[in-house]
Order: structure tokens, then C-alpha cells, then sequence
């Protein structure tokens, strides 16, 4: 069953300032984990934004995060965060237009 991790991040600085480091040196890193799927970056705000990472499952999230976060997170994204707020859960209902 998939997973999906929302981590709504509040910056100190414009969106577009940490978009480029997300890009750059997040993605590569998170293309590598297993049980990875896909990610999105949506700007809710100048200085807010909404991370959306679907996993294979809640465990492969957990392992990702235990990778992420130490490593390209505290270095890329955290120095800027104001605060950040993290749900993980399995997904329940998936509708496409197909």
C-alpha cells in the first residue's frame, strides 16, 4: 500500500531561494531511496511551502526520512525553515481522470 509524506514548511526567506537547492541536491538523493515513487514542491505562500513525496509504504517513508533528514534536509532546507509541520499516513482512496 503507498504512502504519502505532506511536510508544510514555513521559510525565512522567498520559496524560490530554497526551490533551486530542493531541485539540485534533494531530488537526486531522493530518486535513489528505495520504495520512492514520486515528489512534488507546491508554493502555498512567498515564504511557505508543501512537500508531497509518495512511497511504495509507510515503512519504505520511514526509511527515506531517516536518510533525508539528517542529511539534504538539515543542510539545504533547514537552515532557512522557520518551522515545519510533518504527517505520514497510507493512502486510503487514490482517484485519477483516466
Amino acid at each position: 500500500m503507498s504512502a504519502i509524506v505532506v511536510n508544510r514548511i514555513k521559510l525565512r526567506v522567498p520559496v524560490e531561494e530554497v526551490a533551486s537547492a530542493v531541485e539540485r541536491e534533494v531530488l537526486p538523493v531522493l530518486r535513489g531511496l528505495p520504495g520512492f515513487e514520486r515528489a512534488s514542491l507546491v508554493q502555498v505562500g512567498a515564504n511557505e511551502m508543501v512537500v508531497v513525496i509518495s512511497w511504495s509504504s509507510v515503512e519504505a517513508a520511514g526509511a527515506g526520512a531517516a536518510i533525508l533528514g539528517p542529511g539534504v534536509f538539515n543542510t539545504f532546507i533547514a537552515p532557512h525553515a522557520e518551522s515545519q509541520d510533518r504527517v505520514v499516513g497510507p493512502v486510503l482512496l487514490d482517484v485519477r481522470a483516466d
